[in-house]
C-alpha cells in the first residue's frame, strides 16, 4: 500500500507525461535484479516484508522526474544485467530505420553476438521492443525510446556506426534478403 502511495505522490507534480513515467516506473519494479534482492536483504528492518517494502520506496523516490533521465538508467541497468554487447545491439537497432533482424544483428556484432543472451534481454525489454514485419525486425515501441538511444552517444559514434552497417551490408550479394531490404 505504501509503495502504491509513492508512486502516486511522485505522480502528481511530474510535469512529463505521467503515464509514460508510472509505465517505465512500473517495468523497473516489476524486473528486480539479483543485485535488488541483495539490496533488499541487506536493508536494516527488521522483518522482511519492512525490508521490500522500504526498497521500492526508496527506490520510487530515487527515480527522476524526467522521463528521458528515467529510460537512461534503465538502459544503463539493462547492460549491467546483460553485458556492453547489448548497449551495442540496442545502438544498431536504434540507427536503423525499419529495424534489425537476429541475423543483421549476429553480423554486426560478430564475436561479442549471443543469440541466448540477446532472446533473454528481448524477454525482459518487451515492452520497449517489438517485432515488426514479417521478417521479424527488432525496433523500438517509441520513438522517443530509440531517440535516447541514439543520443546517449555521440554523433560521431552514430555516424561510423552507419558507415560501418553499409559496408557490411554493400559486400553482400545483392540477391541476399538482408541487403535486399536493408
Amino acid at each position: 500500500h505504501k509503495v502504491v502511495e509513492a508512486l502516486v505522490n511522485r505522480t502528481e507534480h511530474l510535469k512529463t507525461d505521467k503515464k509514460e513515467w508510472l509505465d517505465v516506473a512500473l517495468y523497473w519494479i516489476l524486473n528486480l535484479g539479483k543485485d535488488d534482492f541483495k539490496m533488499i536483504s541487506d536493508m536494516p528492518q527488521p522483518n522482511e516484508e519492512d525490508k521490500i517494502e522500504s526498497y521500492f520506496i526508496e527506490l520510487v523516490n530515487g527515480f527522476s522526474d524526467d522521463i528521458c533521465q528515467m529510460m537512461k538508467e534503465l538502459v544503463k541497468k539493462s547492460e549491467e544485467v546483460f553485458g556492453s554487447s547489448i548497449s551495442e545491439a540496442l545502438n544498431y537497432i536504434a540507427t536503423s530505420r525499419f529495424g534489425l533482424r537476429d541475423s543483421d544483428l549476429e553480423l554486426l556484432l560478430d564475436s561479442d553476438w549471443d543469440y541466448i543472451n540477446f532472446s533473454r534481454f528481448r524477454m525482459w525489454f518487451a515492452p520497449f521492443l517489438k517485432e515488426s514485419y514479417g521478417d521479424k525486425r527488432w525496433n523500438f515501441t517509441d520513438n522517443k525510446f530509440k531517440e535516447i538511444i541514439r543520443t546517449q552517444t555521440e554523433d560521431e559514434r552514430n555516424t561510423n556506426r552507419h558507415k560501418t552497417l553499409s559496408a557490411m551490408l554493400q559486400k553482400l550479394d545483392f540477391s541476399d534478403p538482408v541487403r535486399r531490404t536493408d
